[in-house]
């Protein structure tokens, strides 16, 4: 029989262990439940973005991804275009001369082949309007010889992507292409004459098209209006007032986010309704099918096709009086956000932020 003095001597070196394991962990030195992981935080990765450039517009800094991987494109108004595979850790200059005077306007959108992650459009508010290329950004193309573009939207049911529309920046109207960009027709001047912008245009299979019309609320009609002919005749469906692009999900739901809230369809733009949301951007889906968007403090993220969000994670790295440009992406691979600010500074060293969650 063991003596009280020795089974309290175990006792105290077992415990002394236990501490020091305990302690190892929370340093991180050994593996185990006790180690406590690092709350997730923002990251700034602007690090070499813009290269060597000296005149940046961030007030025009865009940001899309490739569908399916973890490829983030920068756009910077009048200095270029610029991508990333490691989260923003490293930027890489796309385009050189003469491809760099394609797209030295400012950028408004992004709009990528679902199908394939090298082809993407994009649209220029001032440059050559709308381009594409299709070896990830290496090459453009521009079609057309219009200028002034805000919104892209293209036939994905279609394999060769033919018919397309394009919203104007500014302007009212829209344009429809039947034959990849090659020509271009006018339509949505019938729309009430009162309307002001129409720069978010939807289209569902080659002949339903939604679009908005913005502006001023009180001086001119603002709304959702939807044509089932291709742009000759047209509906007003909606009176909110659209203030981003409009997103369509894997499941044929159609959201936009407006003044007051986000209008959802489930009937590729008939009916509608307006659902309380935090959304201060643009949504987009995640490849679980969630929604995401940025709320006023944080990431929110909806399980339900937008009847109700939750903010998650840390607050967003930027206060006021700096706003957020134009792009919220995910990085699958990364699970990863990132979003990025705008701000009237030639050379801004937080432009870029990324996310990481669990």
């Amino acid at each position: 029989m063991n003596s009280p003095a020795k089974s309290g001597g175990r006792g105290s070196l077992f415990t002394l262990l236990r501490r020091m394991m305990v302690t190892l962990g929370c340093l991180g030195l050994v593996g185990g439940s006790s180690a406590r992981a690092e709350p997730p935080a923002w990251v700034n990765v602007t690090h070499d973005l813009g290269g060597d450039a000296t005149n940046w517009a961030m007030s025009t800094l865009t940001l899309g991804v490739a569908p399916g991987t973890d490829t983030v494109y920068a756009h910077i108004g009048r200095v270029g275009l610029f991508a990333s595979k490691d989260g923003g850790a490293h930027w890489t200059n796309l385009v050189t001369p003469p491809e760099t005077s394609a797209i030295n306007g400012f950028v408004g959108s992004f709009l990528f082949d679902p199908k394939d992650p090298k082809a993407f459009w994009i649209t220029c508010w001032y440059g050559k309007g709308l381009l594409k290329t299709t070896d990830a950004g290496k090459t453009f193309k521009q079609l057309g010889t219009e200028i002034q573009f805000e919104g892209v939207t293209v036939d994905f049911t279609d394999p060769e992507r033919k018919t397309m529309v394009i919203g104007r920046h500014e302007k009212q109207g829209l344009m429809i292409s039947k034959d990849g960009g090659a020509t271009w027709k006018t339509i949505g001047t019938n729309i009430l004459p009162d309307t002001k912008f129409s720069n978010s245009p939807l289209l569902i299979g080659p002949n339903t098209i939604l679009a908005s019309t913005s502006g001023d609320p009180k001086k001119r009609t603002c709304g959702i209006w939807r044509s089932e002919d291709a742009g000759e005749t047209w509906t007003k469906v909606a009176d909110y007032s659209p203030a981003r692009a409009p997103m369509l999900s894997s499941k044929g739901i159609v959201f936009w986010p407006v003044r007051g809230g986000l209008a959802r369809s489930s009937d590729t733009g008939k009916t509608w309704v307006l659902l309380k949301s935090p959304t201060v951007g643009s949504i987009i889906e995640l490849p679980d099918g969630r929604l995401a968007c940025r709320g006023w403090g944080r990431i929110a993220i909806s399980n339900d096709n937008g009847d109700s969000w939750s903010e998650q994670g840390p607050e967003l790295p930027v206060k006021p009086p700096k706003e957020y440009g134009q792009g919220l992406v995910y990085l699958p691979g990364m699970k990863a956000f990132m979003i990025c600010v705008k701000s009237y500074q030639k050379i801004n060293p937080d432009a870029v932020w990324r996310l990481n969650v669990p």
